[in-house]
């Protein structure tokens, strides 16, 4: 009968955009584990060189006060941002859960579809809503993602300017000691 083509059209549209939400979760999921790894990577060499930081001597380095207090306080500010990142990634996989529950709820709501036409016309209506909003929220969880491979990054980058500065103070005070060496060698 037409009420039953019409009901397993339906169904099937339904169970393909379903489909869809679990294949788009899945992706979230492993790129959420990919984040966790890299922050754990990105924490652990904040770490090393704040924990290298602080066992330098002033008297040992040839680094004055100020530039040492410099050197601590974007460790600090670098510390800082991992910590931000790592709030961030317990928000986005919390947003994953979310997604996971609603697929799960909206494949349940597929299978008691026995409603007559009309019945089902509304029902159906009130389905599309749920899956037009758990794809809004599978996209809010891809931009938050996004964000977060950018904050990863930006860290990457202000480790790598950190290793950059603290290579060319310590060309700078090999120069500099060697000069003086030179001097006191003249003399």
């Amino acid at each position: 009968t037409s009420e039953a083509l019409i009901r397993d059209q339906l169904e099937n549209n339904m169970k393909q955009r379903l489909t869809s939400l679990d294949l788009r979760r899945q992706k979230l999921v492993e790129q959420s584990l990919n984040l966790v790894s890299r922050l754990s990577e990105v924490k652990t060499a904040t770490t090393e060189w704040k924990s290298n930081l602080t066992k330098l001597s002033i008297d040992e380095s040839s680094l004055t006060l100020d530039s040492s207090n410099k050197l601590r306080d974007r460790v600090t500010k670098i510390s800082q941002e991992v910590k931000k990142l790592e709030d961030d990634m317990k928000t986005f996989v919390n947003e994953m859960y979310k997604l996971q529950d609603m697929s799960k709820n909206f494949d349940q709501q597929i299978k008691s579809l026995q409603l007559s036409v009309q019945d089902a016309s509304q029902e159906t209506q009130n389905l599309f809503n749920e899956v037009d909003q758990a794809e809004h929220q599978a996209q809010r969880a891809v931009d938050k993602s996004t964000m977060i491979e950018r904050e990863v990054q930006k860290i990457r980058e202000n480790l790598r300017a950190f290793v950059q500065d603290k290579d060319t103070q310590s060309k700078d005070v090999e120069t500099q000691y060697n000069r003086l060496d030179s001097m006191q060698n003249r003399t």
